[in-house]
């Protein structure tokens, strides 16, 4: 089981220091890859300076989107951004892509929100054309550098049908919305099932997770937990009821509590999970990269 790290760089907590330390020891403590998520409306640390700058302080981890709205951004450009992080990092970079449900995330960026799916679709092609070498404009070259990996694994976000059924059509994969163990469970299933209707050979790229809380006091972990989706989701999470109790809040309280908690999640046959943490505090990045891992393995064989 492999684990991955999402960046803080949403918490009210974050900082510059707190972002590039949890960088650092993911890619020292022999994680996976580390995460950024995206929004525009909110005041986090932007998505893609982040992952450029994690690329400078880490040699091993993957540098992944979970998920960026890439409908809310002009294609040309999150290609060549892409691309050139891939460089930076030599071939590290995972562009995870969903359509966001936040229409003022849009409306700020001018963009219209009601045919962000179709031109997900039309944008995923043209980066890859760029990605290619392509000219993507009649008497013009291409546009920045070339990945180091050829191209970039786009996986795919969101869990309504047609983002399971686009996925599994132009993707390599999927990232499911971290809402507990049964729920992945489930999400993963469908993907897999429109996957092979699709026709697509092999098998998708899975990554699945959920957020965490190391805490001595399992309660106080849920407690802080549930601040910070409040601080996240806001009006949203009383609107919606989001987010829901329960097995969302099973990755919570000291480090072995945690540990066996995530043996649970093998059962996704995931690429890895990535932990979503509620704080910029190191020691949340170094329990996971050091006795959470190091249960898992030792139980794990």
């Amino acid at each position: 089981m492999k684990l991955g790290l999402l960046l803080p760089t949403s918490t009210p907590d974050s900082s510059g220091k707190a972002i590039l330390d949890f960088a650092r020891i993911a890619d020292q403590g022999g994680l996976d890859s580390v995460w950024v998520i995206d929004r525009l409306l909110f005041p986090l640390v932007e998505s893609l300076s982040s992952l450029a700058a994690a690329a400078a302080v880490t040699s091993n981890v993957k540098l992944g989107t979970n998920v960026l709205i890439s409908p809310n951004r002009e294609p040309a450009l999150l290609a060549s951004q892409a691309a050139s992080i891939d460089v930076l990092s030599g071939g590290r970079m995972l562009l995870g892509v969903g359509v966001g449900s936040r229409a003022d995330d849009y409306e700020l960026a001018g963009r219209d929100f009601k045919t962000r799916g179709r031109r997900m679709e039309t944008d995923v092609t043209t980066m890859r054309r760029i990605w290619a070498g392509e000219s993507v404009l009649a008497g013009y070259g291409s546009i920045g550098p070339r990945p180091v990996q050829g191209t970039i694994p786009v996986l795919f976000g969101g869990s309504s049908d047609p983002a399971i059924a686009r996925g599994a059509r132009i993707g390599e994969g999927h990232m499911c919305i971290p809402r507990g163990l049964d729920r992945q469970v489930e999400q993963f299933q469908k993907f897999r099932d429109a996957w092979t209707a699709a026709g697509r050979q092999g098998k998708p790229v899975i990554y699945g997770g959920g957020y965490y809380c190391v805490d001595s006091s399992a309660e106080r972990a849920r407690e802080r937990l549930l601040a910070y989706q409040q601080h996240y989701y806001g009006d949203r999470q009383r609107a919606s009821g989001m987010p829901p109790t329960g097995a969302e809040f099973d990755l919570v309280g000291p480090p072995e509590a945690i540990a066996e908690a995530l043996l649970a999640y093998d059962q996704l046959d995931a690429e890895a999970l990535v932990l979503l943490p509620i704080s910029a505090d190191p020691y949340q990045a170094e329990a996971i990269a050091g006795p959470v891992q190091e249960i898992i393995n030792k139980r794990l064989g």
